[in-house]
């Protein structure tokens, strides 16, 4: 009788819904409802479909299950990489679970038990000083008060301990700091964390570029391209980045290193996504995307130059018509799903006041060059006009679940929920000022 088992490479998240798996081979996590978490944990040792819907009948009610409906779900578990059939002489390895022991009533509805993904701001510090940079990120920061690597590492180690996915290191850009990038981002691949990178290309090198490509959990690297020519581009970027990037995603896709490319969305360049996308699909990115300008850091006072409902729905159909032209792919495939799922009045609904909305921490957290904890740049807007600074608490020392779930910064910015749609849940930053 043909038997299955768990492929030992996964990493598996209980949540309150179900669990989260991550597919390291394919570098992609599913998540599954609490009847497929019961599948998935019965496989942890070999059984065949009958023995996998009477080990589950002990503890789950699957009375309106049929043995078909099971077999049809551990092939979808095996066509993804999941489980596979097991032989005789393969050795048992269990995969990595996380939070199995903990009780049902001890998980929220509201946020995941950790953060999913950890956002690690390693530097300030940047070549350029774009005009609507969030960070006040220029060439002559002062890292003297950043953490080193040395005090990066068993942040990194408790990170990947507290059943996190993906971690990404950005900045600024975290290629001013190179040596300590190097060392931060090597440690956390080989600790299975999936790694990717936010860097404006300046300052990467073909080395740089090398030694990305040798990474075992690299996901991508993520880079921004304003304009698909230099004038436009370059208008808040400044001067040479332009062709900067254009070399840089020359390397990448000399090297096969995946990227991904991001527009901030501004009135200026309202009307250039389609071209943008055209450019840069030479260079064959993972895909695009791009984000409205948010007032932030230096941006403060650029609020009329963010665009307004009606040019971002515009934008959109931009990047629809690259998509449906299959010109390039979305970087956000959930984008196009939702694109595909609804109306136009219901996309344009779902736009609407995107540059004043912010996510409100139910599966992501960033930290600080100094280690402190939050969970989204748009506070920065918060920390200016209402001269506070927000962060949860740090992580020096301290237990990244404990901050997540017990920090009274972090629920008490979760309960501010104003949205709750395809995009997730929602606050917008104005009600706050």
């Amino acid at each position: 009788m043909e038997k299955f088992i768990l492929n030992p490479q996964l990493k598996i998240r209980k949540e309150v819904f179900g669990c989260i798996v991550l597919i390291n081979e394919r570098k992609s996590v599913r998540f599954f409802n609490k009847l497929g978490y019961q599948i998935i944990s019965a496989l942890k040792n070999p059984k065949s479909i009958l023995e996998i819907y009477e080990s589950i009948s002990e503890n789950f009610d699957i009375s309106k299950v049929q043995v078909e409906e099971i077999e049809e779900f551990v092939k979808l578990l095996k066509n993804v990489n999941i489980c596979f059939e097991f032989k005789e002489q393969n050795v048992i390895t269990t995969p990595i679970f996380y939070f199995e022991d903990i009780l049902e009533e001890n998980f929220s509805e509201e946020y995941f038990y950790s953060p999913l993904g950890v956002e690690i701001e390693s530097t300030n510090k940047c070549a350029r000083e774009c005009s609507y940079c969030s960070y006040f990120s220029n060439p002559r920061v002062d890292i003297s008060q950043e953490l080193s690597w040395e005090d990066w590492l068993p942040i990194i180690k408790e990170i990947s301990d507290s059943g996190v996915f993906y971690v990404r290191f950005t900045g600024g850009d975290p290629f001013t700091r190179r040596d300590d990038l190097l060392k931060m981002i090597s440690y956390a691949d080989s600790l299975g964390l999936m790694v990717s990178i936010g860097s404006d290309l300046t300052l990467t090198t073909e080395m740089d570029v090398i030694y990305l490509s040798k990474l075992k959990n690299f996901v991508f690297l993520q880079t921004t391209l304003d304009g698909s020519t230099k004038e436009i581009c370059e208008r808040y970027r400044g001067k040479g980045n332009f062709l900067k990037v254009i070399k840089g995603m020359e390397l990448l896709h000399k090297h096969k290193v995946p990227f991904i490319v991001g527009t901030v969305l501004t009135k200026y360049n309202k009307d250039d996504i389609y071209n943008i996308g055209k450019l840069i699909s030479q260079y064959e990115p993972l895909g695009y995307s791009f984000a409205p300008l948010y007032i932030a850091g230096r941006a403060i006072n650029l609020e009329t130059d963010m665009p307004n409902n009606e040019e971002l729905y515009h934008a959109n159909l931009q990047l629809k018509q690259l998509v449906n032209d299959k010109i390039i792919y979305p970087a956000d495939s959930a984008w196009q799903e939702i694109v595909n799922d609804i109306d136009e009045d219901a996309f344009k609904n779902l736009l609407n006041d995107q540059p004043l909305l912010t996510r409100t921490g139910e599966r992501l957290m960033r930290i600080t060059p100094q280690g402190h904890c939050y969970v989204s740049v748009k506070l920065k807007r918060i920390d200016v006009e209402n001269d506070v600074e927000w962060n949860a608490g740090s992580i020096i020392g301290n237990n990244l679940i404990k901050i997540w779930q017990k920090s009274d910064k972090m629920n008490n910015w979760r309960s501010l929920t104003t949205n709750d749609n395809s995009f997730g849940k929602t606050v917008n930053i104005k009600e706050l000022l």
